[in-house]
């Protein structure tokens, strides 16, 4: 008989050997040490990552130093410690063929068997066993950033268990158990609409239109009171369908006067957008099955009964991946829609940009823009707002609902063609009105086939809150699943430099891959940037990422070097008539540096801006290292020679006006960034941007001190008008009377009729 040691992490932490408690394990580290091993077995774990993770706050040292003395006394705590741990000099390994019983894997397994099963009674009950298993979230009391991830995908599988435990309930007409599992995804989160929306179903199909309507009245008054919304049109409509029938009612067949012609015939094809995407995909096999996974029902099957099937799920609508700068978040989303089929899948993609976070709706202008939409299309009007080159909007702004619809209306007659998978790169940049949309298109577009994708850096997401607000909201709505991605190791990052061909094969050695690993951290930016300086027999006493690639841009030949700086401070993706036009630089040579970047990977095709072709730097970091090697009166004369190009090329839309404000301030024309900082301001008003109006007054504000009297007081009252407008209460209120107040004393004492202008309450 063997002897078997018990480990339980859902629902809390519990050893068992011989079903007798293991009571010697008491430190919160120790069992952090356990369960960080046991969830990481199938690999050797390198020290320095496990102390990492369990002392993040510590240096090296002291990290490493608590590492070995819990190791020391975990392995005195555990009945023959042997028969479950490798401890190597610089690895640690839970063996995963020791005799031990793990919940989690019990719990993963008995998803696979009923994924597997042949037949809906004994996929039926796995997932039963599966539920049952589940004890509560993984660790639920554990604050360590390292369980977030691993129990956000557990939670998930539990929800996606219960879903399926409802589907195929209802499936067999066992209305009451369906109602049970639906009831229990409730329990998990009280806030997921779309488990009411099933609930309502479930319980006209049982002939109880009361309780139905009763759900409904639960649903609208919980989302209004924790999440200040009302039910979704969908949900809405279950409503007013109970409303006007006691039967229930049978769904109509669609009509062909129901069905909405595509905005064009086929699915737009976007060029690739990095060099590394011809490359094989390294050392991201865990994260990138977790991808797969996550998308396969509706992306990549395309199978329609299948994503039907999928449309309904309330399972993780949405990724987020997670990283340091370089560590490869773009490449996997990148790697995601190379695996999409073209003539069976739409793919939307926009980038976040730091200097366009007052650009209203910036990232879905681009992402639109990108698919080459025409003119001849049948688009909903409001859209002419956000691109006005496909018509001249009408004179009155449009109401914000009905411009929000307009893009899921558009987007919802995509669908109708294909699934939609929308990735979004960088969005730790993402504007306040951009982050307002993309809550409300997932919202709408919940039981579609639709799936979003998002990469951002971990430490710069939590300084955006209008983005991490609605991260939170569809977190707490189980809409949510994060990925975070950490560093390669040895193996892997060998793998990286062998596969990239940095280094010829006969050159590459142990101890070359030791000294890139080491120096690199296992980032794969920074590896393949000193892979490539030692492949070309470079000194690399360079310490980071950044000194490298300064390295490699003094390269580059004089006339190459100088269009950089403009691109550059461009701060975002750039058109090369754009960059010809602010840097006064002929096109001919300008096309011949643009080969020499491409081919050194300084830059890289993107997306089509307005109809050209767009390019954009491999990387943010390469762009920050370009910018920062201008000195300071060198930046301040590109910003201003931008601003005033920028300028001359002004629509009367103002659509370029906050780029305009962004370059003048940079530049130095304080008058320039005022008046672009205010047609900015009007413009976010329009399309009610009022977060973005109110920070764009306040730059306005400062810019305008520096005019002479008679500007300065007329811009400031205009700037007060933005804040008005866009709304102020209380004591900022009373604050902004009282600036008007002593902006009226002060003007009359240079002109009464200019002051009449100034009366106005706000």
């Amino acid at each position: 008989m063997f002897l078997t040691l018990g480990i339980r992490l859902l629902g809390g932490f519990s050893l068992t050997y011989e079903d007798r408690p293991v009571t010697e394990i008491t430190s919160r580290r120790a069992q952090a040490l356990l369960a960080y091993l046991v969830l990481y077995r199938q690999t050797a774990q390198s020290r320095q990552r496990i102390a990492f993770h369990l002392w993040p706050e510590s240096t090296d040292d002291r990290a490493r130093a608590a590492l070995r003395k819990e190791l020391s006394h975990l392995r005195h705590a555990l009945p023959n410690p042997d028969e479950f741990l490798r401890v190597e000099t610089k690895t640690l390994q839970w063996l995963p063929d020791g005799k031990f019983i793990l919940d989690v894997a019990e719990f993963e397994a008995a998803i696979k068997a009923a994924e597997k099963a042949v037949d809906r009674n004994t996929s039926r009950a796995k997932l039963e066993q599966a539920i049952e298993l589940y004890q509560g979230d993984l660790l639920p009391d554990w604050e360590d950033e390292w369980v977030f991830a691993e129990r956000e995908q557990l939670r998930q599988l539990y929800i996606l268990a219960l879903e399926r435990l409802v589907n195929v309930s209802e499936e067999q007409q066992d209305y009451q158990a369906a109602l049970a599992y639906a009831r229990q995804m409730l329990r998990v989160d009280a806030l997921n609409e779309a488990t009411y929306g099933a609930l309502i179903r479930l319980h006209r199909l049982n002939g109880d239109r009361a309780k139905a309507l009763q759900v409904y009245h639960q649903c609208m008054t919980v989302l209004r009171d924790e999440l200040g919304v009302d039910p979704s049109l969908e949900t809405r409509r279950l409503y007013e369908q109970l409303l006007a029938e006691d039967d229930i009612p049978h769904r109509p067949a669609p009509s062909e006067s129901n069905i909405v012609s595509p905005v064009f015939p086929n699915p737009p094809v976007l060029p690739s957008r990095s060099h590394l995407a011809r490359s094989p995909l390294v050392g991201r096999d865990r994260d990138w099955a977790s991808i797969q996974q996550w998308a396969n029902a509706i992306i990549l099957q395309g199978n329609r009964a299948t994503i039907e099937d999928a449309g309904t799920s309330t399972g993780s609508q949405v990724l987020l991946l997670l990283g340091e700068p370089g560590i490869g978040k773009t490449r996997l989303l990148e790697e995601l829609r190379s695996l999409t089929q073209p003539d069976r899948t739409w793919v939307l993609w926009g980038s976040g940009f730091v200097a366009e976070m007052m650009r209203p709706y910036g990232i879905w202008i681009d992402a639109l823009r990108a698919c080459a939409i025409s003119s001849t299309a049948n688009i909903p009007s409001e859209l002419k707002f956000l691109l006005p080159e496909l018509g001249q909007p009408s004179q009155a702004s449009p109401d914000l609902s009905h411009l929000f619809d307009a893009v899921v209306q558009l987007l919802r007659q995509w669908v109708d063609r294909a699934p939609l998978l929308v990735l979004l790169d960088d969005i730790q940049w993402i504007d306040e009105a951009s982050s307002a949309l993309l809550h409300y298109a997932i919202r709408l577009l919940r039981p579609l086939p639709v799936l979003f994708a998002f990469a951002a850096r971990t430490q710069e997401l939590a300084d955006n809150l209008a983005i991490s607000r609605v991260l939170q909201a569809l977190r707490r709505e189980q809409r949510l699943q994060t990925l975070e991605l950490h560093p390669l190791d040895r193996e892997q990052t060998a793998d990286l430099i062998r596969n990239t061909h940095a280094i010829a094969p006969s050159e590459l050695s142990l101890s070359l891959v030791d000294r890139v690993f080491t120096d690199s951290g296992g980032n794969p930016l920074f590896a393949l940037e000193m892979a490539r300086a030692l492949g070309q027999h470079q000194s690399t006493h360079a310490d980071t990422v950044e000194a490298l690639i300064r390295d490699r841009l003094h390269q580059l030949n004089d006339a190459t070097r100088e269009i950089l700086p403009w691109a550059a401070a461009l701060g975002r993706s750039f058109k090369l008539s754009t960059v010809a036009c602010v840097a006064d630089y002929p096109v001919t040579k300008l096309l011949t540096a643009i080969e020499q970047l491409e081919q050194q990977a300084i830059i890289r095709p993107g997306a089509s801006l307005e109809k050209e072709i767009g390019y954009d730097f491999t990387h943010d970091i390469v762009r920050r290292v370009v910018y920062e090697q201008l000195s300071e009166p060198r930046r301040q004369l590109v910003h201003l020679q931008i601003a005033q190009k920028l300028h001359q090329q002004a629509t009367p839309d103002n659509a370029l006006a906050s780029s305009i404000a962004h370059h003048a301030s940079l530049g130095g024309d304080r008058a320039l960034a005022a008046s672009a900082a205010l047609a900015a301001a009007e413009r976010c008003l329009k399309l009610f941007a009022y977060g973005e109006a109110l920070e764009l007054a306040q730059q306005g504000i400062g810019h305008c001190q520096f005019l002479d009297r008679p500007k300065r007081i007329l811009f400031h009252v205009e700037f007060l008008r933005v804040r008005a407008t866009a709304g102020v209460t209380g004591d900022r209120a009373v604050q902004l009377e009282n600036e008007l107040q002593q902006l009226i004393h002060e003007a009359s004492h240079w002109g009464c009729a200019r002051q009449k202008q100034l009366h106005w309450k706000p």
